[in-house]
């Protein structure tokens, strides 16, 4: 029978512990994985559940029903994409989560298969997936509620969203076993957060996330392969571009949690006390967003009200025993991190904020910062060792509008001070060679753009800036290793990248842009010319900007319960 009832989870014991095999299908993770049901309206969990050996059981509901179970309220269906469960049941109004959305870990996810308005909002959303090859139809399975039968359509997910893999380990070996092999191996690894109750789980349904060395990645990896199970492990490398095309932390930072960590629980490896709270808040703030419950200053955002840890307070715990004075929300731990030196650059955030609304709400959606036309190049190693330097600044300069501002070629010391605050740190090709780091940097103002901006919305017309260029150059000097090419995209972005690379010189370049900008400024008249000249285009750009805006709308009052 289901017990150890713990606020709102059903917690199994872990009991009659049975190894789960490699690719186990649904029947095992039914009986030892985590379970998630949305929308079920019934006053009796299906007879599985009781029988369940391990695992965890979450069920989320509108509102608060008369039932033999606890239930959690949700107030948005992309919540569900943030429960970390093996199994999703879905029904009611759950099923339009379909539409738009995919349950990020679920291995299937089980729709009821019975008439419902929700079925025909999410079916597009389902072919969709079932074309591009994402996920497969398992047929029809019989579930026992209450005596009665109920029948799902089963779909397994075939392709993971991101390039990461969820890796798992066994009971049998056990996580004690497990640390103890890393310990032995002598991985350079930590257990990022919640291992204060290792060997045991922080809690139960819960998995272990390990950051580690690139060195000792196949290692690590190796051994969790030939040990699967149960139990959900999550491992981050430091310079493997994993999470959402980009590195889990960025590089400078992942090594230096792992190079000051220091002795844990069960013979572990976690991060020292002001790491391990650095490396929560990033997590927290930059990871999980809206969806990790702690409250935000934005008006119009909605916080998760059942995150599946008390982040906001453990990091209040993990504040006070340091004696940092901090107000725990997404602004004020996003400004200590900044603080710090831990938040992302402009370039990390933009690839952070399309899945994460905090990120985009806070960093772009409202910049002040006005778009002229300004960009930056920064020039691989390669361009020198394949002499191709020259023929590189030559076709930028001989773009059409581009004016190079400065050219700088980097020391030593600013090639590492550069490689390390931007991009994330990661810049090597798919070699992985230095030939990838950063060498040259090139200032260039779009003088068309920066004519442009000083007439309205008429620079978001603009065809040929340095996005453009930016293709063009990789387009002709790339090689097969890598792209020897990257540039900023906006204005905004390409101000922080002056901060980093022109520190000693950064006062003469903006008197320089300014003058620039002075000679660019159209009379009235040709301000008046150039909003007749380009009305075409603004009107193509407000009909793809109502589109958008129709379509967030669309998606807004589909997603709504």
């Amino acid at each position: 029978m289901v017990q150890n009832v713990k606020g709102n989870d059903l917690l199994v014991p872990m009991k009659n512990k049975q190894k789960q095999s490699k690719g186990a299908g649904l029947s095992s993770y039914l009986t030892e994985g985590n379970i998630a049901f949305f929308g079920f309206h019934g006053k009796t969990l299906p007879e599985f559940v009781h029988k369940k050996k391990t695992g965890r059981v979450r069920v989320f509901s509108k509102k608060k029903r008369d039932c033999d179970f606890s239930e959690l309220s949700y107030s948005s269906l992309l919540e569900i994409r943030e429960e970390r469960s093996d199994v999703y049941f879905l029904d009611h109004e759950a099923t339009k989560v379909l539409f738009v959305d995919f349950p990020a870990t679920a291995q299937y996810v089980l729709v009821r298969f019975i008439p419902r308005w929700g079925w025909f909002v999410a079916i597009p959303g389902l072919v969709r997936r079932l074309i591009i090859g994402l996920v497969k139809i398992r047929g029809i399975k019989k579930i026992k509620v209450a005596g009665s039968d109920q029948h799902w359509l089963v779909i397994e997910h075939i392709l993971t969203e991101s390039l990461h893999t969820r890796l798992s380990l066994s009971y049998d070996m056990g996580v004690g076993g497990f640390l103890s092999f890393l310990k032995e191996s002598r991985v350079a690894y930590v257990v990022l957060r919640f291992f204060e109750k290792l060997p045991n789980l922080y809690r139960e349904g819960g998995d272990l996330d390990i950051l580690v060395s690139d060195e000792d990645e196949k290692t690590i990896k190796g051994f969790l392969q030939k040990n699967p199970g149960p139990l959900g492990v999550d491992v981050w490398t430091v310079s493997r571009t994993t999470y959402n095309d980009i590195t889990y932390y960025p590089p400078p930072l992942a090594r230096k949690i792992i190079q000051n960590a220091i002795d844990g629980p069960a013979s572990s490896r976690i991060p020292n006390p002001k790491h391990a709270f650095l490396a929560l808040a990033y997590h927290v703030v930059y990871h999980k967003g809206l969806f990790a419950g702690v409250p935000t200053k934005i008006t119009g955002l909605d916080v998760n009200e059942n995150p599946e840890n008390d982040y906001a307070g453990v990091l209040r715990t993990m504040a006070d025993d340091l004696n940092i004075k901090i107000e725990i929300t997404m602004e004020g731990l996003d400004e200590y991190l900044h603080v710090h030196g831990w938040r992302p650059k402009l370039d990390t955030l933009a690839k952070i904020a399309p899945k994460n609304k905090w990120v985009w709400k806070h960093f772009f959606s409202n910049t002040e910062t006005k778009e002229f036309g300004l960009g930056v190049f920064v020039l691989k190693q390669k361009t020198i060792e394949l002499g191709v330097l020259d023929q590189v600044l030559n076709v930028i300069s001989n773009y059409e509008g581009f004016s190079i501002l400065h050219i700088k070629k980097l020391k030593k010391d600013e090639i590492e001070h550069v490689t390390n605050n931007l991009r994330g740190g990661v810049w090597g090709g798919k070699t992985n060679t230095l030939g990838y780091l950063p060498a040259v940097v090139v200032v260039v103002l779009d003088t068309n753009l920066a004519h442009l901006s000083q007439v309205g919305k008429i620079p978001h017309t603009h065809k040929k800036g340095i996005k453009a260029l930016k293709k063009m150059l990789r387009k002709m000097f790339d090689v097969p290793g890598g792209s020897i090419v990257h540039a900023t995209d906006t204005t905004h972005e390409s101000l922080e990248y002056l901060d980093v690379c022109f520190p000693d010189e950064l006062k003469e370049i903006n008197l320089e842009i300014k003058d620039f900008l002075t000679k660019l400024k159209p009379s009235f008249l040709e301000s008046l010319y150039l909003q007749i000249v380009h009305s075409p285009r603004l009107v193509v750009y407000h009909f793809v900007r109502l589109k958008e805006q129709v379509k967030k709308r669309l998606i807004r009052s589909v997603m709504k319960i």
